[in-house]
């Protein structure tokens, strides 16, 4: 009765023609009034629910929520649960990402090569999919990857490529291998980023920034000097300045032809399907949010390259990305172009989710005094760097953890 007595103010008389008599001294409050009064209630909390400034709306179903994955502007949530890391509301594909925040277009370029630099690893998701006995191949899982992605600094850069006035590429040399071993070195790219505007149609004046980033395998000669430094990854940028006779990169580096990668601070309604699917996100329960990231795909649909590992054979390759500043969704495929048998990458679509491990700092001009820096939420994967971050018993114990031998 005390909560009436609160709220009864509330209730114009306008609303009722009624002789209402009550005493809060002795709590006596006539019927008509007591239940117009849990109406009028009911209104505020509904209004309440469905405020469009709430910053943390409600209906979400989930645990440990982060309220800053949330902007003030989102709506409320369904009830029907979903990634913690997509804005859902509504049906359409474009109510579902009204909410992405765009990016400032002059801080782009410096946005990703400030993130794509350091060590990443995916340890923490093939543990789920171990958890989940989940396996690469058929059932879904992952293989155990490593990512070490090293800025290269403008001497090395201007060494290697004609660059002209005010000419603002950066470059960053990648190495993967797996099951936290360099030596197990699958693949070594050499990429180079340029920032540009992009005309959205041509009917229209509207355009976009982007980042268009080439990509290049090293010759021979170059991959084995950088595998004879496989472990000292702050060495590669003066190793690449010390090639001899002045090699360029037409002649160090082969360009993978149609196979540019485009970053842009949106995501793809079609093609990045992944951060709106359900995936492993039960799994998952920390998933970072969508709005946070720039995201990229292969400039066409999909590209035809010669196999590796089927020689006289092409492949299909599919790739989309997404960086946060501290998480890389890597969701890269590759295709039998006569028989469309998936030769890499995951079978149901989920991406490699590695996690920032490491950060370079200290790259200016020259790769002097340049650090490999842990990244303090994950100092426990450091040991996927390599033998000096690892005794024998540590990683026969991570890798008994993964089931693998």
């Amino acid at each position: 009765m005390n909560f009436i007595k609160m709220i009864s103010p509330l209730i114009p008389r306008s609303l009722i023609n009624l002789r209402c008599n009550y005493d809060f001294s002795r709590l006596r409050i006539h019927r008509s009034r007591y239940w117009i009064g849990l109406i009028v209630l009911s209104q505020v909390i509904g209004n309440f629910l469905i405020h469009p400034n709430l910053a943390f709306p409600l209906g979400f179903r989930g645990t440990n929520v982060n309220r800053d994955h949330f902007s003030q502007n989102t709506p409320c949530l369904p009830a029907k649960p979903v990634r913690r890391h997509v804005f859902v509301h509504g049906s359409s594909w474009e109510n579902r990402w009204r909410s992405l925040k765009s990016h400032s277009p002059s801080l782009l370029i410096d946005q990703l090569s400030g993130w794509l630099q350091g060590d990443f690893d995916n340890y923490p998701q093939v543990l789920r999919d171990v958890a989940n006995q989940k396996f690469p191949g058929p059932s879904g899982g992952h293989e155990h990857m490593h990512c070490t992605f090293i800025p290269l600094s403008k001497a090395t850069i201007q060494s290697l490529f004609p660059l002209q006035q005010n000419d603002s590429r950066r470059a960053v040399l990648a190495a993967y291998y797996l099951n936290g071993k360099p030596n197990q070195l699958f693949r070594l790219r050499l990429y180079t980023m340029i920032q540009e505007e992009q005309v959205l149609s041509s009917n229209s004046k509207a355009s976009s920034i982007i980042v268009r980033m080439k990509l290049y395998n090293p010759i021979d000669s170059v991959r084995e000097i950088i595998k004879m430094n496989i472990h000292q990854p702050l060495k590669w940028d003066q190793v690449l300045q010390g090639l001899q006779n002045g090699t360029k990169y037409e002649t160090a580096f082969v360009e993978l032809k149609g196979c540019d990668v485009l970053w842009s601070s949106q995501a793809d309604l079609s093609r990045h399907t992944y951060l709106v699917d359900e995936g492993d996100s039960k799994e998952d329960p920390t998933l970072p949010p969508a709005a946070a990231a720039i995201h990229a795909v292969l400039e066409k649909p999909f590209v035809i390259l010669p196999s590796t590992n089927y020689p006289g054979s092409s492949m299909i390759i599919k790739d989309e990305l997404s960086l946060w500043e501290n998480e890389l969704w890597i969701n890269d495929r590759g295709y039998n172009v006569d028989t469309m048998e998936q030769i890499y990458g995951n079978t149901q679509g989920i991406p490699y989710k590695v996690v920032r491990v490491t950060n370079i700092i200290g790259q200016n001009s020259s790769s002097q005094g340049i650090q490999r820096v842990p990244y303090p939420n994950n100092y426990h994967l450091m040991w996927t760097c390599g033998d000096h971050y690892r005794n024998r018993e540590l990683y026969s114990e991570k890798m008994d953890d993964l089931l693998i031998n």
